[in-house]
C-alpha cells in the first residue's frame, strides 16, 4: 500500500470516506449514499435498523467505499448478535465478507466469507467482549483482513485471503432477515463509518 502525501494528487482525490450516524426523522430511508441491495432498511430514534418481514435472505444496505482497501466501524445499539452482519468487500448478494456472532454463544464472532453463493466461515475466536457499547473495526489492504473489537485486535480472524481483495468495493449493515433468536429487526445501528 503506498504512502498518501500532498504530492500524490491522484491518491488524494481517490481517498474518500463517510460517517452515518443516522440523524435522521423517523421512518425515512436510508438515503443517499446508501443503496439498498435487498430488502428494506430505514431510521427510528437516530438509528439505522432493518424494516422488513421475515424472509429467508440477506437484508443488506451498502455504501460505495470506492476501494477493496478499507476501514469500516460499527457501532450498534442494539446487537442481537445471531443474524447481524457487519458487511465489507462487498459485490453483490453472492460475494461479500462479513462479521457476526451467535445469539447462543455471547463471546464468540466469526469472520465469514460468501463466494459465488456459498457461505463459509473463514474463521472464529471465542471469549470476545464485544456488541452493544464496543466498536467493531475491520481494516483490509490488498489481501489482508484485520478485525478488531474496542480496539483490539482479534488475532483469530486476522488472515489474508485474494477472495475480493480487487473488486469489492462496498461496505454496509444488514444480516439474515429469516425468524431467529432475536431478529434481525431487533438491531439498531447507531453508527457507521466507512473510509478508503
Amino acid at each position: 500500500m503506498r504512502t498518501l502525501t500532498i504530492a500524490d494528487p491522484a491518491l488524494l482525490a481517490a481517498r474518500r470516506s463517510f460517517t452515518d450516524t443516522f440523524m435522521r426523522a423517523d421512518n425515512s430511508t436510508l438515503g443517499s449514499p446508501w443503496i439498498v441491495r435487498n430488502l428494506t432498511f430505514g431510521i427510528t430514534s437516530n438509528t439505522g435498523y432493518y424494516t422488513g418481514s421475515v424472509t429467508s435472505a440477506h437484508a443488506i444496505a451498502t455504501v460505495d467505499v470506492g476501494s477493496a482497501n478499507q476501514v469500516v466501524e460499527w457501532d450498534l445499539s442494539v446487537w442481537p448478535k445471531g443474524p447481524v452482519e457487519c458487511s465489507f468487500r462487498y459485490v453483490d448478494l453472492n460475494n461479500f465478507w462479513y462479521v457476526g456472532g451467535s445469539s447462543s454463544q455471547p463471546g464468540t464472532v466469526v469472520l465469514v466469507k460468501k463466494i459465488a453463493g456459498s457461505e463459509s466461515v473463514v474463521a472464529t475466536q471465542t471469549g470476545v467482549t464485544w456488541g452493544v457499547g464496543t466498536r467493531l473495526r475491520v481494516e483490509t489492504s490488498g489481501e489482508d483482513i484485520i478485525v478488531k473489537a474496542g480496539g483490539v485486535t482479534l488475532s483469530s480472524l486476522s488472515t489474508t485471503s485474494s477472495d475480493l481483495a480487487t473488486t469489492g468495493i462496498h461496505a454496509g449493515i444488514g444480516g439474515w432477515a429469516a425468524a431467529a433468536t432475536p431478529h434481525l429487526s431487533a438491531a439498531r445501528w447507531s453508527r457507521f463509518y466507512c473510509e478508503s
